[in-house]
This record gives structure tokens, sequence and C-alpha cells, in this order.
């Protein structure tokens, strides 16, 4: 059941997303269109003059665009698996959704994990739009690799010390960065699904209000939590000589804390779900 509540998820958040994400490479082509155009010389001087305006001035407006739009289209789904848990749990579709012959435990780890995996590919498409509509641009490619043999050549002129800083080989602080990425996003998500669950006690006519007040509620407490454990760590790696140690611990540290608060959250929701459900 588990797998096929994780598909039939999949697909629905693939219906929104998937147009979505075809349109948006679509304007991307686009725009890579108009900036090629904006950049002969020889088409641009056989136009009308007011033609080559507009499509200098697109080619701007659509190149300032593709730098903002991996922003934009990851809140866009991030705003998009939210609203899913509340439309399928919290409204009339979970009359139906709830009656499934499943744990409320497959429920919500079926929509966190397709959360995650949305995401991720959220940005991919967001990397595949950007590259479409501005990577040819030829100044914009100078820059991009200008930093990229920067950042080479500071990795084998400094790699010791690099090493000594992160405590690890690169390519692994490279893995426990993503993991610390994954870890953030899982926490971020089930606090919105347990806002949107705590928040439907607390509010019963006002859900949503409910759920916005009980985010910010979660926020201040993690925060406390956060800023305590913090202290606590900084009081482990005061006795610690190394930077790389810190870095570890830093980082590490701030993962497990994630996955304990994810955890704990996620038996909340799901506890909400099997004995305090507001339908209503």
């Amino acid at each position: 059941m588990l797998g096929k509540l994780i598909k039939h998820d999949f697909l629905s958040n693939a219906r929104f997303l998937g147009p979505a994400y075809i349109v948006m490479l679509v304007i991307a082509l686009l725009g890579r269109f108009v900036t090629w155009l904006a950049t002969r010389k020889a088409i641009m001087d056989s136009v009308a003059p007011a033609f080559a305006h507009i499509i200098n001035l697109l080619s701007s407006l659509l190149t300032v665009a593709f730098v903002l739009a991996p922003l934009a289209i990851l809140f866009m789904a991030a705003v998009w698996v939210i609203y899913r848990f509340y439309k399928n749990i919290f409204t009339d579709e979970g009359y139906l959704m709830n009656t499934l012959p499943t744990r409320p435990v497959n429920l919500v780890f079926s929509k966190l994990l397709n959360a995650l995996i949305w995401m991720l590919i959220t940005i991919g498409v967001a990397a595949l739009s950007w590259f479409l509509a501005v990577g040819h641009l030829e100044g914009l490619r100078n820059i991009m690799d200008q930093i990229w043999d920067t950042i080479v050549q500071l990795f084998l002129n400094n790699k010791e010390a690099i090493h000594d800083q992160l405590g690890v080989p690169i390519w692994l602080f490279v893995v426990e960065l993503l993991v610390f990425l994954l870890c953030w996003f899982a926490r971020f998500t089930i606090s919105w699904y347990f806002a949107i669950a705590f928040g439907q006690l607390i509010a019963k006519n006002h859900k949503v209000l409910g759920a916005i007040g009980a985010y910010i509620g979660l926020a201040i407490a993690s925060n406390i939590v956060s800023t305590a454990f913090m202290g606590i760590l900084g009081k482990v790696t005061d006795t610690v000589a190394s930077n790389g140690a810190v870095m570890q611990t830093t980082l590490l540290g701030n993962s497990v804390l994630f996955i304990l608060i994810t955890a704990v959250l996620y038996w909340a929701v799901t506890s909400i779900m099997k004995n305090r459900l507001n339908l209503d």
C-alpha cells in the first residue's frame, strides 16, 4: 500500500509541477532565442529601430528573470507540496484519503518523500532552465569559467589547508553538505505539516490562519532549541584545537538536530491524524 501511495502522490504532483516545468523550459528556450537575436548585429541592423529596441528590452528582462528564476521555482514547488498535504488530508479530500486501508504514518511518509523527490527535480529543472536561457551568453559564460577556474586553482594550491579547515576530504564534505540540506528541507517540510495538523485543532473555523500561527510558534520554539543546541556544541568545540573538527561538529551536529526535530514532528503529525483529526 505504501508503494501505491508514493506513486499516487508522485503522479498528483506531476500533474501540476510537470506542465509548469515544461512551460518554464519552453520560456527558457524562447528567452535563449531572443537573446541570440539581440547579439546578432547583422540581424539587428536590418530591422526597424523600434523592433530592435523591443528585442533588446526583452533580452534584458528575460536575462534578469532567469537569473532569479531558480529561487522562484523552488519557492513554487515548496508551496505546492505543502498545499497538497493540506488539501489531501484536512479538506473534503481527507474523507477519502483517511479511509484508505493504511496508517497515518504511511500517508505522511509518502508525502514527505515525494516532497524531497520533487525538490530535487525542481533544482534540476531550475538549473537546466537557467542554462538554456542564459548559459550561451559569452560574457556570462566567461565569468562562470573564471569563477570555476579560480575555485579549482584555490583548491589545488591550498589542498592541505582546505582539508584542515573542513576536517575531511572535499568530496566527503560535499556529501555531508548535501545530507545537511536534505535534513534541513525535511525539517522545513514536516514543520509545515505539523503546523497544518496542529492549526486545525486550535482554529477549527480558520485552519489556514491556525496553521500560520502554529508555524510561527514552532519556528520560535525551534530557534530556542537550536540556540541551546549550538551553545552546547560551542562548549564542546571550545575544547577542540582543530578548525576541521569544529566544522565537522557543527555540520554533523546540526544534521542530527534536524533529524531529531523531524522525527518528533513526524510522530506528532501522525498522532494528531490518528487521534484528533478534524475535517469539519
